[in-house]
């Protein structure tokens, strides 16, 4: 396995409350992918960090009354409001796009200092330095998608700055966030760019669109099983964030709603199979304006995607192989995923006891346990019985993986 990616640097970015051309159908088809634009938002040169830079999409949920204290960032930061109305005040410069807008339609200067109402479909752009608030003055919760870029130079600054002070716990009463997807550009443009963000829906049988340049898929829905052939891939997961590897080759990764998968280097156009099922993403794409900065092709990612097994009638309520509901003291079963974390606790804040691999053997030590909305089984490794410690239920299966 490659070696990990500024991990030292990245647990900075951990701590943050961001509060802190399309491939075709590798298959004969006339059916377009389902495409939904969310945010496109034109940056002039400069506008972004040189690499390499952390990127994270994250989806922030505002409880009526809630507000994100005033903060900056060192590098922008782009927001796409999903549901609910969000009162922005910026000091500094910082311009929106309304939904109602046509394509071609500027977006427009926000006023510092005179709170700008926000809407479901609107996007906002902050550049580098600009102070930031935003508060739900609604009845009805809000979330807002927001994609930061920012530097990770070994001498970066830091990534967040409240200009007000250290906020305390209960600023952030109300306000949560949901990482989707975490990365380390190692190339960015230097010129004019263009951010994106687009939900797509593929249709069974429908291939995953290539991208000449650096993308971002985060999976809200369906099945996404695959092995990296060749190129440069990163993993984040939703429930350990953060960009963990270089994923090896014929490794085999399962991404469940919240991971993503990063391609620094753009992505060959993948075919999915005929029996694929359906599989929806968000896609992020930080691409040149000019054609001068185009990524060689020969350095893009290339991924195979693993055939579904065929799933057959079963009216009993046991499990067939896939995440089970229960094991018994002393089953031995088998970690379905690549690098799991074995905790010491049964707490997403637990301390990690080791790394566990795709198709490793671990054992039930007794009854589970529910905590953190997860189900936490306690296992020791078969081979190892001094790694011990828990496993969340949705990484183990009763059955060898293949």
């Amino acid at each position: 396995m490659k070696s990990r990616l500024l991990l030292p640097l990245f647990a900075l970015l951990l701590s943050l409350s961001l509060v802190g051309p399309l491939g075709q159908s590798a298959r004969a088809q006339s059916d377009e992918i389902d495409t939904e634009s969310l945010l496109n938002v034109p940056l002039e040169a400069g506008a972004l960090p040189i690499a390499p830079a952390f990127m994270r999409l994250v989806r922030i949920t505002l409880d009526p009354g809630a507000t994100s204290p005033a903060h900056t960032h060192p590098g922008p930061e782009l927001g796409w409001v999903e549901s609910g109305v969000v009162t922005v005040t910026v000091k500094g410069p910082a311009s929106i796009k309304q939904r109602s807008s046509k394509a071609k339609d500027p977006f427009e200067a926000i006023k510092a200092d005179d709170p700008t109402t926000l809407d479901k479909g609107d996007q906002v752009l902050y550049p580098t330095g600009t102070t930031i608030s935003f508060t739900n003055k609604g009845t009805d919760p809000a979330d807002v998608l927001a994609l930061v870029i920012l530097p990770a130079a070994a001498d970066h600054p830091d990534l967040i700055d409240y200009t007000d002070g250290a906020p305390s716990d209960d600023t952030f009463t109300g306000v949560a966030s949901e990482v989707l997807g975490d990365a380390i550009m190692t190339t960015l443009p230097t010129g004019p760019a263009q951010v994106t963000i687009d939900r797509i829906s593929l249709k069974a049988g429908q291939s995953l669109p290539g991208s000449r340049n650096p993308v971002l898929f985060s999976v809200e829905s369906g099945d996404c099983q695959f092995t990296v052939t060749d190129g440069s891939v990163q993993i984040s997961r939703k429930r350990d964030p953060g960009p963990q590897t270089d994923v090896a080759y014929d490794e085999n990764i399962k991404l469940r709603s919240g991971d993503a998968m990063f391609f620094p280097n753009g992505l060959r156009t993948t075919s999915r199979g005929e029996a694929s099922e359906e599989l929806d993403l968000l896609r992020v794409v930080v691409a040149p304006t000019s054609s001068d900065e185009k990524l060689s092709e020969a350095s893009r990612g290339s991924i195979k995607f693993k055939e579904p097994v065929a799933k057959e009638d079963d009216t009993s309520d046991q499990g067939t192989g896939d995440t089970p509901t229960g094991f018994a003291a002393g089953a031995m079963v088998y970690v379905n995923s690549t690098d799991v974390n074995l905790r010491d606790s049964p707490s997403l804040n637990g301390g990690q006891v080791t790394v566990l691999l795709y198709g490793q053997q671990v054992t039930i030590d007794g009854d589970s346990v529910d905590a953190d909305g997860v189900t936490w089984w306690p296992v020791h490794v078969t081979d190892d019985a001094s790694l011990a410690g828990y496993v969340s239920a949705e990484f183990l299966q009763t059955d060898p993986v293949q």
